[in-house]
């Protein structure tokens, strides 16, 4: 843990730094001293997923903002689930959310590659994610 304070709780893995809020995280079940060396002390940090999101993120509909902020958070937790491909619904519309939403890719440490959805899978109006684990 790198940080932790009533807004956000930043943590540390695999060299990448995950910000969360403090209420997703929670306490890992105490160990007794009499089963743990004393220099073995150290915190651990687990990530709890409520709501099972699952595979995909509906982006249809919200303002680029909001949608690359939920999109952050998403991926966030399918890294932390050691989620191997996930799938992000944009929609068609003018475009603009499909292309944020590949501009954020672009720079995500979260991102190993990214492309277009099969035509049964959402075609144009979906981006399938290879996850970075």
């Amino acid at each position: 843990m790198i940080l932790l304070d009533s807004a956000r709780a930043v943590i540390s893995r695999g060299g990448l730094r995950i910000e969360v809020a403090p209420e997703r995280l929670r306490r890992s079940a105490v160990t007794t001293s009499e089963t743990r060396p004393a220099q073995a002390k150290s915190a651990t940090v687990t990530f709890s997923v409520e709501g099972g999101e699952g595979n995909e993120l509906n982006l249809i509909g919200m303002r680029t903002t909001d949608a690359l902020r939920k999109l952050e958070e998403f991926l966030d937790t399918a890294f932390l689930t050691n989620r191997a491909e996930v799938r992000i619904v944009h929609g068609i519309g003018s475009g603009a959310l499909r292309k944020a939403v590949a501009e954020y890719l672009v720079t995500s440490p979260y991102c190993a590659s990214f492309r277009g959805a099969e035509p049964h899978h959402g075609g144009a109006g979906a981006t399938i994610v290879q996850m970075n684990l």
